[in-house]
C-alpha cells in the first residue's frame, strides 16, 4: 500500500516570485502552518544534495525529519526525499505558469506507513490536509487574496 497526495493551488504572482519564496528554506516557516524549526544556513541557495532538517507537529507529535534534494530544475521542480525521519516519503514540488499567475503543486508518495497508532489511509488524510493549508497560507502571504485550492489524498494498494 503506497501514500499518493497531490495538492494545486492557483497564486496570482509571477512564477518566479512563487519559486524563489517557496524554496528558500528560511521562509519555510512563515508558510508551513505546524513548522516549530528549520536548520539552514540562511541565504545558502538550495542545490541537489542539499540538506534540510524540519521539527513540526503532526497529529499530535513533534516530528524531526531530514530531507535531502534529488532533483532540481530552477522556476519548474524541486524534488525532495526523507533521509531521516518516521515517515519515507519523496516529495515533488513543481511550479507553472497559469491563467492568473503561478499553479504549484506538491506531490508526496510514499510507502503507507502508520504513524504513532494511525493508520495509513487517516496518515495520508492528514498529510494532504496539512499540504493544502500550507499552500492556502503561501498564497495568502504571497497576495493576500483567496484563490480556489485542490487537493487529493489517496491510499493505494
Amino acid at each position: 500500500m503506497n501514500v499518493d497526495v497531490s495538492n494545486s493551488v492557483l497564486i496570482d504572482r509571477p512564477l518566479t516570485e512563487v519559486y524563489e519564496y517557496s524554496t528558500k528554506p528560511e521562509h519555510a516557516r512563515e508558510w508551513y502552518t505546524n513548522l516549530d524549526s528549520v536548520e539552514w544556513p540562511p541565504g545558502k541557495p538550495i542545490a541537489v544534495g542539499s540538506r534540510v532538517k524540519f521539527v513540526a507537529h503532526f497529529l499530535g507529535h513533534h516530528v524531526t525529519s531530514t530531507y535531502e534534494v534529488s532533483d532540481l530544475v530552477p522556476g519548474s521542480l524541486l524534488v525532495v526525499h526523507t533521509v531521516d525521519g518516521p515517515l519515507s516519503f519523496e516529495t515533488r514540488y513543481t511550479w507553472e505558469r497559469a491563467w492568473g499567475g503561478t499553479k504549484m503543486t506538491v506531490e508526496s508518495r510514499g510507502p503507507a506507513q502508520r504513524f504513532s497508532g494511525f493508520s495509513a489511509p487517516f496518515v495520508a488524510r492528514a498529510i494532504g490536509h496539512e499540504s493544502r493549508k500550507d499552500l492556502h497560507r503561501l498564497r495568502d502571504i504571497l497576495e493576500g487574496r483567496g484563490v480556489v485550492a485542490t487537493w487529493t489524498a489517496q491510499a493505494h494498494s
